[in-house]
């Protein structure tokens, strides 16, 4: 399984590079994709 993740991290890395976006605002992008609701401060736990 953890042979896959260089492959997803240079896919998702070419993702946020072709959209324009930060890194951030794609992770937030897909967070409001995978739940349907945008993200708010209540997903932020301080460590």
């Amino acid at each position: 399984m953890t042979s896959i993740f260089p492959f997803v991290e240079l896919l998702l890395k070419n993702m946020i590079k072709e959209s324009g976006m930060t890194e951030n605002e794609m992770i937030l992008q897909i967070l409001e994709a995978g739940v349907g609701k945008k993200p708010d401060d209540s997903i932020w736990n301080p460590l």
